[in-house]
């Protein structure tokens, strides 16, 4: 009995947590922000975790300006304005009209609630303890946390958003790469190695697209002598954009282990 309240009584404060935790900012008259860009983000974020929505009327380094999409046709007074004081040099709210007069059917459907800026922080560390998180699983987290109705592609380009900040983009790992030749050189120089590109400058620097990298450690160009007479090689095609390609050689041992000898890493255009 005892075990069946306190568990009750967990789930209950657990829920009430989640609740408070997904509650839309308030804002009032007066607050402050250290930029006009934070003011931005928290006025903006803060209509649509109401279920609400906006239209920009003004927005740049000094003031950021938010009306009724619908304002024209019915008159709503919906209209929060924050400016940067000459005086004090503080970002504040200096009106304040949160209240929509206006049909709910003008925030059916609020394109901005299904845009990266907005749904990222909602799913940031989703991603990053589990890169491989389904599109259909941010949907489903969106809708049953914040109430909010996303498409799968919306869910497909948040999740995008965010592997590439973590992992940055997968282009740029090309051109680290005679980086990486050069610190593996420099701490295996009787590695063979051989980094190709398309093309390449007088000196030798990879100016074009890349197309292939052979290596093989020093460890196991020496241990080849003691193998056995045995090669096995293997490919794998990488789950990327790009059509690369990693081939492996291996080798058995004297305990009938497999033994790594080289790798190449190529891409088919």
């Amino acid at each position: 009995m005892h075990s069946c309240q306190y568990i009750t009584t967990t789930t209950v404060l657990l829920s009430h947590c989640l609740a408070v935790a997904n509650m839309p900012v308030q804002l009032e008259l007066g607050q402050t922000f250290p930029t006009i860009l934070s003011a931005r983000d928290t006025i903006n974020r803060s209509v649509i975790d109401n279920g609400e929505s906006y239209k920009i009327h003004t927005s740049n380094a000094r003031v950021h300006i938010v009306q009724c999409r619908d304002k024209h046709n019915s008159g709503c007074n919906f209209y929060i304005r924050a400016s940067l004081s000459n005086k004090t040099g503080i970002v504040s709210i200096v009106t304040l009209r949160s209240y929509h007069s206006c049909s709910p059917q003008v925030h059916y459907k609020f394109r901005e609630a299904s845009r990266v800026w907005y749904l990222a922080p909602h799913h940031r560390a989703a991603v990053l303890h589990n890169r491989s998180i389904t599109t259909k699983q941010i949907v489903a987290n969106e809708r049953e946390r914040y109430g909010n109705l996303i498409s799968y592609s919306a869910a497909y380009r948040v999740r995008a958003s965010l592997r590439e900040e973590f992992d940055g983009k997968e282009d740029d790992d090309f051109r680290r790469m005679p980086g990486l030749y050069q610190r593996i050189f420099e701490a295996d120089q009787q590695a063979s190695q051989s980094l190709h590109y398309e093309d390449e400058d007088e000196d030798g620097n990879c100016t074009g697209r890349f197309v292939r990298w052979f290596i093989a450690p020093s460890a196991t160009k020496k241990a080849w002598d003691h193998l056995r007479p045995f090669i096995a090689v293997d490919a794998c095609h990488c789950s990327s954009r790009y059509r690369q390609t990693i081939m492996v050689a291996a080798g058995i041992d004297a305990n009938n282990q497999v033994y790594f000898i080289y790798s190449i890493c190529f891409i088919i255009y």
